[in-house]
């Protein structure tokens, strides 16, 4: 890439007396990612961090813009609304709808187990964090791809109040609101509200009643409170709520939907809300930190509408409902010069409750869907009611010895338990007979142990260049087919994979560089993977998979004001064996879905001063991703598509005024791809627009 090998020539041809003497320094950037805190640069895990700076600057909303400027990610919708998102690390990926994701998500330190909690609107934002690489040992249960940690902006201690408000206006008629209250009582008690809306006309118009899809709706609000006592122990309590009731299911001809729009007689719709609470206490022992989180979280989602097309034969119709309570306890031990460790346990209960139901619109004379099949009444249905239940319970434990004031050993493991039982009813409004699945009552119970190890050694080659290698596991427990399964055998495997990587970080030319870079290999077991088997999709195992590639991210400060970033990965991944994916159908040596074999992504930022108290800053972003595949069988491609975003920014010792642009050159992309009977469709992926924003604090 030219842009990258700009960037190298730059900081070669810049004199190290120059950028000492006149250029600020990058800031260290502090990570959590082994449960204490630690400059990214020493963390032996490939780490991608958006502060919360980089998250305005960039202008994110939801978490799938942090994804799109990170190499070999991508967060897509598995059912085209923001009730089944699935995120792809390094090729890897859940693409199995019903089947618990791959990736360990986790929002203050709260694990979530819905994927329908994952892209949700981003306010109030201290920091995300990215773990590449199975995470198994620290981070627990399907943990397979890597680990996201989002880190809200906690209460500040201190009397008084301080208030934030912000507006932003953009293309569609949106409008987004943002509200910050911090109350500090005094310097061991203090409160925070947050509270952000969002709502735009949308942009995707439906030809059959012109009204238009691809809007925003969504609302959510946290409230925090912190004590600290006159002793070692704190005391942090909070609750959120949020609801989405966007219209994104705007499903059209494949790649021609961004530009055509859509035609559908019962558009679909759909309802998410999520809540849920926590009581954080942290306990500092001097030589050692307890932390103990109690958590319980919901998810609620509805949904209802046509088979996408002008005359729909089908309806669809789903309810959810997903309840957690999550206990994970840590000691951590602090300032240890010799020996850094961690010691935990980690307890799940989950309820996971699902309704799915198609039918049919119109009657349908006898033979009309084959050879033998009777008359089918209008507003013939078929449902399936699931309830699952899981437990998981987990102990576990990671030490980094250092040996030298150079190099360092680390190893730990985590011992898991997992089980889970299904109550499964499908059945029709018709005795007898059914057309998408058999009808049938089933109880079912699944049970699986694993011991999720990783090792590894960490070496400094200078006091600012580290390099290391590591091998660690990953595991996702068994489940079952929960809606429409089309035999007796409701359940799949547990599938795992093993991760060997080497990398190296550090900076350079006195802190006025950053850079790391890594490569990977990732040998999958068992994939649970999503097939059609007669009338409607199954989940079962592919045999192997895997994954191997590199990645390396470049930051550059070469004037006092200008910072320059890049970002370039490369991996493949693909099906090694998966000879009945349909059958007699084999995909083996297919690529992954999701996964293009290319990402890059740049930034220029330049901040000047206005004033002596207004600065001025500019930003453009371009992120940019070789085509990929929708489906294992590669029959459905994204094209490769670049998206540039800018920003302008006048800030204020008090105020912030900007103004935005999104996929400023109009670039045609898809959010989700489908193969169904209406054809192969896709849902168009955010379209050009432009905005203003100002907040104000007081």
């Amino acid at each position: 890439m030219r842009w990258m090998s700009g960037l190298l020539a730059t900081t070669v041809l810049l004199p190290a007396s120059v950028l000492a003497e006149e250029i600020e320094i990058l800031d260290p950037i502090i990570v959590r990612a082994q449960h204490r805190d630690q400059d990214v640069k020493n963390v032996p895990v490939t780490v991608e961090v958006f502060d919360q700076n980089e998250i305005k600057d960039r202008s994110v909303q939801r978490i799938e813009d942090v994804f799109k400027a990170i190499s070999n990610v991508n967060l897509l919708s598995e059912r085209g609304g923001f009730d089944a998102s699935k995120i792809s690390v390094r090729g890897i990926s859940s693409t199995a709808f019903g089947a618990e994701p791959a990736i360990g998500f986790y929002v203050d330190d709260v694990y979530m187990g819905s994927d329908a909690s994952y892209n949700t609107p981003l306010f109030d934002m201290e920091q995300v964090e990215l773990l590449k690489g199975p995470q198994g040992t620290l981070y627990g249960r399907n943990s397979l791809s890597g680990a996201i940690n989002l880190r809200s902006k906690r209460p500040e201690l201190g009397e008084g109040i301080t208030t934030t408000i912000g507006a932003e206006y953009g293309s569609n008629n949106a409008l987004g609101t943002r509200l910050v209250v911090n109350a500090g009582i005094d310097d061991n008690t203090a409160f925070r509200l947050s509270a952000q809306g969002n709502w735009s006309e949308g942009w995707v118009k439906n030809t059959n009643d012109s009204k238009k899809l691809k809007n925003k709706d969504d609302r959510s609000v946290r409230a925090q409170f912190l004590h600290q006592t006159a002793g070692d122990l704190e005391i942090l309590l909070s609750a959120d709520y949020g609801e989405d009731t966007s219209r994104p299911f705007a499903y059209g001809e494949f790649n021609k939907v961004y530009k055509e729009g859509v035609n559908h007689a019962l558009p679909y719709s759909a309802e998410i809300k999520g809540y849920g609470g926590k009581v954080h206490a942290t306990y500092d022992f001097g030589m050692s930190e307890l932390q103990s989180i109690l958590a319980y979280r919901t998810t609620d989602g509805f949904g209802r509408g046509g088979d996408l097309t002008p005359s729909p034969l089908k309806f669809t119709d789903f309810q959810r409902r997903y309840q957690q309570v999550t206990h994970e306890n840590r000691l951590t031990s602090k300032d240890s010069e010799k020996l850094d460790w961690t010691l935990g346990t980690f307890l799940l209960a989950a309820h996971d409750k699902r309704m799915e139901k198609t039918g049919i619109n119109t009657a349908l004379p006898a033979g009309a869907l084959g050879a033998g099949m009777p008359f089918i009444p209008a507003g013939f249905a078929e449902r399936t009611n699931a309830k699952v239940r899981s437990y998981s319970a987990a102990v576990f434990g990671d030490a980094t010895w250092h040996v030298t004031d150079k190099f360092e050993a680390f190893a730990g493991a985590r011992i898991g338990y997992d089980k889970r039982s299904l109550s499964y009813d499908h059945a029709s409004t018709q005795a007898g007979f059914s057309i998408f699945a058999p009808a049938q009552l089933a109880k079912r119970n699944q049970s699986n142990w694993d011991i999720s190890p990783r090792l590894g050694v960490a070496y400094d080659v200078t006091d600012d260049i580290r390099t290391y290698a590591s091998v660690s596991k990953g595991y996702k427990a068994g489940g079952f087919n929960i809606a429409f399964a089309q035999g007796t055998d409701l359940s799949y495997d547990p599938e795992t994979a093993w991760n060997y990587e080497v990398g190296i970080k550090g900076s350079a030319l006195d802190d006025h560089v950053s850079f790391s870079a890594s490569a990977f290999y990732f040998d999958w077991r068992n994939q649970q993977i999503y097939a059609f088997q007669g009338r409607n999709f199954t989940i079962h195992n592919a045999p192997k998979s895997r994954s191997k590639g590199v990645e390396a991210s470049l930051t550059l400060r070469p004037i006092d004001g200008l910072e320059l970033t890049g970002d370039i990965g490369y991996q493949d991944a693909e099906f090694v064996k998966l000879d009945n994916f349909k059958p007699g159908i084999s995909v083996s040596g297919n690529r992954l879905p999701f996964s293009s074999k290319m990402t890059a992504h740049g930034s220029v930022s330049y901040t000047m001063a206005v004033t002596d108290n207004i600065d001025a800053t500019i930003r453009a972003d371009y992120n940019w991703r070789s085509p990929f595949y929708w489906d294992p069988e590669n029959k459905l491609k994204e094209k490769a598509h670049g998206i540039l975003n800018a920003r302008f920014t006048l800030e204020g010792d008090d105020w912030t005024a900007y103004a935005f642009g999104r996929n400023i050159l109009d670039k045609a992309h898809q959010w989700n791809g489908i193969v169904q009977g209406a054809g192969i469709r896709g849902i168009p992926g955010e379209g050009q627009n432009f905005g203003v924003g100002f907040t104000r604090t007081f």
